[in-house]
């Protein structure tokens, strides 16, 4: 006969619990601040045009700050946050559209 398995502990189930959810709200946090990573490097190049990029780079992390019905409280606020930000910081103009529309992307 093979002993039974250790039982966890309720505190020691509720702090593993604890810790996977931390883990999956990181992971949540990195994905979404990815983007605005990949946009901003995109958006900073030195060695190539990056007007006709604006425009795209906009539509994108506004998509990426919609709301989620997943959301937590954390990244609701985070998402609103930075939809926030990116409609006030990055302001399109005609050119931005201009150079979308003309340059083949």
């Amino acid at each position: 006969m093979q002993p039974e398995p250790a039982r966890e502990s309720r505190s020691h189930t509720r702090l593993r619990e604890k810790a996977e959810d931390i883990n999956v709200r990181v992971e949540n946090l990195l994905k979404f601040m990815e983007v605005f990573e990949t946009e901003t490097n995109r958006l900073q190049g030195e060695t190539y045009p990056t007007l006709q990029y604006v425009m795209l780079a906009y539509y994108r992390l506004l998509k990426l700050c919609e709301p989620q019905d997943e959301d937590d409280l954390m990244m609701a606020r985070l998402r609103e946050r930075g939809r926030d930000e990116v409609s006030q910081i990055m302001l399109l103009d005609d050119y931005h559209k201009i150079a979308t529309f003309h340059s083949g992307i």
